[in-house]
């Protein structure tokens, strides 16, 4: 009975994840349309496996509301494996819900997602009662709150996303992070970089940030299209060993030279700028495990022969290359890319490029012989690509 009783207490938290400035606390549905109950019965038929899955993507909100429908409905949305990712909305979330989710999953949360969540949503609370927690996503907020209790209580996060936000890194929360959470290895940041710092604590806070990048196998900063990182920024970095992956805004390409000593175990590499590669020594050649080069010109700019071969150079292992930008090359030397090109390479994607400037027998130069996906996007009209049947006959 006692056991009996422990689950029912559980139903009765989780169905009332929803409920917000409400006088009623029943379970019971209100009064449907048989039409609406001609639907939901129908759908209870489905497997438990797919409307598991389905109710994965919602989040506790709604969730809570299903909770409410029947008894059915509230033995499926407790599940533990729902309550293991958390999706908290502003727009959706009272202020009572981080309590509630606390009350009722405890320690099993693995991932929060919260979005425009203000002091009054008390996520600290929720961050304090989730030790376990592995991934942790940020939207549009403010302060440094959230990271500094992430520092004491999450031992265990991996995974940090914020996106929009702003003095998240101070003194104090980036400490945190650097005493309380070891096994942090991915950092992604969208937005202005000038706003994710306190500003009473910028220059301080500065040498702790490239401490913490150090530690990294993973580094996303997906800035502004006015913001950039300067060649000082990477100049100033500590050696970043445990580093494989990195996305950066750049506008001067010259702080990529410093990519082999700072980074020396880098695979993926990607790219957004405002620029054209410069004739800079890149010398990402001297990275011997970089595979997959990604690059994103918004500039409108056209990307010379010299400056696609200047990323291409020495890149012996790479295995995907993608140029997203204005390409505009003749046909001979089109055959010069090609040519380029790392024998390894399986996944090759140009966009918007070669407009008008090469011809169909130009496509007859062989690609890399392990070549898997091939998009190339901008040729002049009336060029049908049927010679790339040639090119990619040496393709096994």
């Amino acid at each position: 009975m006692l056991h009996h009783h422990q689950h029912e207490q559980q139903q009765l938290d989780v169905s009332q994840v929803s409920l917000q400035q409400s006088n009623s606390m029943s379970l019971q549905p209100p009064p449907a349309a048989g039409s609406s109950c001609s639907l939901i019965s129908n759908i209870e038929q489905l497997p438990t496996e797919l409307l598991t899955q389905i109710l994965s993507e919602l989040d506790q909100t709604s969730l809570g509301r299903c909770a409410q429908l029947s008894r059915f409905w509230l033995e499926l949305t407790s599940q533990p494996q729902l309550w293991r990712k958390i999706r908290i909305d502003s727009r959706t979330a009272d202020p009572e819900l981080a309590q509630r989710i606390c009350d009722w999953p405890g320690g099993r949360v693995r991932e929060i997602s919260a979005v425009r969540l203000a002091a009054k949503h008390r996520l600290p609370l929720l961050l304090a009662a989730s030790a376990s927690l592995t991934s942790l996503c940020l939207k549009e907020m403010q302060g440094d709150l959230v990271l500094k209790e992430a520092g004491r209580s999450c031992q265990n996060l991996r995974e940090l996303r914020l996106e929009c936000c702003n003095e998240m890194l101070s003194f104090d929360s980036v400490s945190g992070l650097l005493t309380g959470c070891p096994s942090l290895s991915l950092l992604q940041y969208t937005g202005s970089l000038s706003d994710l710092f306190a500003p009473s604590d910028e220059h301080r806070v500065a040498p702790l940030f490239h401490s913490l990048v150090s530690r990294l196998s993973s580094l996303k900063l997906h800035l502004l299209m006015t913001e950039s990182l300067p060649p000082q920024w990477f100049a100033a970095l500590p050696e970043c060993p445990r580093l494989t992956s990195l996305y950066v805004s750049i506008a001067d390409w010259r702080g990529l030279a410093h990519l082999p000593s700072k980074m020396p175990n880098l695979t993926d590499l990607s790219v957004l700028t405002s620029q054209p590669a410069s004739q800079a020594n890149l010398q990402l050649g001297r990275l011997p495990h970089l595979q997959r080069v990604k690059i994103c010109d918004f500039s409108f700019q056209s990307w010379s022969l010299d400056a696609i071969l200047s990323v291409l150079r020495g890149v012996r292992e790479l295995r995907s290359f993608m140029l997203d930008g204005c390409v505009h090359l003749t046909g001979q030397q089109y055959r010069q890319v090609v040519r380029a090109l790392s024998a390894r390479l399986t996944d090759l994607r140009f966009g918007g490029c070669f407009r008008n400037r090469v011809a169909e027998v130009d496509l007859q130069e062989p690609l890399p012989p392990g070549l898997r996906r091939l998009q190339v996007d901008g040729f002049k009209w009336g060029t049908s690509g049927v010679q790339f049947a040639s090119a990619l006959a040496s393709c096994s």
